[in-house]
Order: structure tokens, then sequence, then C-alpha cells
């Protein structure tokens, strides 16, 4: 029960600081089983709910200097709130503190953000959630098909990104 908890909370709350989060999906696959989709929502929820709140708050004056640096390197977009979302959490390379934190910033209304971003990210997180259950089922032809299905879910994302990305460039 203690390994649970503490998987969740880190899910939850150590992401909103720079722990990555792929290590925690797999590790709820192996741990939570059949659980581990929901669990990691609720997670996901609290760290989404979290990051909007911290970035309103407390920590909106650091992530503003933080972002000053950017600021005439990067513009956002000016398009649909939901299309922002899911441009920014299809972005690669960006963890998941460092995307939350940027559209929370951005003025996304907070639904929009918190359902925008569970829906991408959800994705993510269940194939790896899969490849951590595979890894400890020990079974090569499982290991393969959740593989693979990170590699679909990778290329759908991409491919719905791509089109996400000419909508913004037309306007």
């Amino acid at each position: 029960m203690i390994p649970g908890v503490l998987l969740w909370l880190g899910m939850a709350f150590g992401t909103l600081f720079g722990m990555p989060v792929v290590p925690f999906y797999l590790a709820a696959g192996a741990l939570w089983k059949d659980w581990a989709l929901f669990l990691t929502a609720l997670a996901l929820i609290t760290h989404f709910a979290l990051s909007f709140l911290l970035a309103k708050s407390i920590l909106r004056p650091f992530l503003l200097r933080l972002t000053e640096r950017f600021s005439k390197k990067v513009t956002l977009p000016k398009v649909n709130d939901s299309i922002l979302v899911v441009f920014i959490r299809l972005f690669p390379g960006l963890p998941l503190f460092a995307k939350s934190y940027l559209l929370c910033l951005s003025g996304v209304g907070f639904w929009t953000y918190l359902i925008g971003s569970l829906v991408v990210e959800m994705f993510w997180a269940a194939g790896f959630i899969f490849l951590g259950q595979a890894v400890m089922s020990g079974k090569i032809s499982l290991i393969i098909g959740a593989v693979a299905l990170i590699i679909f879910i990778a290329l759908l994302l991409r491919a719905y990104g791509s089109r996400t990305k000419k909508r913004i460039s037309q306007g």
C-alpha cells in the first residue's frame, strides 16, 4: 500500500517541480495493474489543477521572470484555446511541468486546460502503463505490443499535431 501511495504522490506532486512523468507511468502499470489508468488520471487531474493554481498565484512572479528571457524568441499563436492546449501538449521535448506552466501563463481557461491536457496526456499514459504491465508479465509479445502501441500513439499524435500546426499557421 505504501509504495502505491508514494507513487501517486510523486506523480501528482513531484511532477510539479520537474520530476519526469514517464517513470511514474511505467511504475503505475507494474504496481496498480487494473487500477492504473484510473489512479493515473486522478494524479494528472491533481497535477493540472495544482499547476494552474500555482501558476496563477505563488509561482507566477517567478514563472513570469523566467519566461521573460524567452519572450522575444517564443510567441504563442493567437488561436482557439483548445487548439493551443493540444498544440503545446503535443510539442516534443518539453517536460510535463514546463508545458503545464506555459499553458497556465498563456491565459487558457481552467476547464479547457484541464480537459485538453488530460485527454492528450492520457494517450501517453496508457501506452507507458501498458508497457509497465507488459514488462512485469515478462512476456515478449506483450512488450512488443506495448512498444508498438506507443509508436502508434506517437504517430497518431504527431499527425494531429501537424494538422493543428497547419490550422495555426493559416490563422
